[in-house]
């Protein structure tokens, strides 16, 4: 029993669960009154985010570093603004770096 178990698990895959999370999405626009459709879009929507995250760390980690920075500074442009700085500062020392090696 445990190895059936183990083998019906070991066929499922992040795009599998990533597919289910999708068809989970519109569950309460099909039926707006049921709380249960309600709960089962949330998770959807979590295990869709769950599975793009996992397959998209790195812009994950970026979205919410913006997001925060977003909520921390208070405005948009505050925001774009200290991100370009970093992007200026990041590609400078890209080029000291560069430079540096190639002497």
């Amino acid at each position: 029993m445990i190895n059936k178990i183990k083998e019906i698990l070991n066929k499922i895959t992040v795009g599998k669960v990533f597919i289910a999370g999708l068809l989970m999405l519109p569950m309460t626009l099909l039926f707006p009154e049921s709380i249960i459709c309600e709960y089962v879009s949330a998770l959807g929507s979590a295990i869709t985010f769950m599975t793009i995250s996992s397959k998209f760390a790195l812009f994950f980690i970026w979205f919410l570093h913006l997001t925060f920075l977003m909520s921390m500074r208070g405005t948009t442009e505050r925001a774009e603004k200290y991100i370009s700085d970093l992007k200026s500062e990041h590609l400078k020392s890209g080029k000291e770096i560069f430079l540096g090696r190639s002497k």
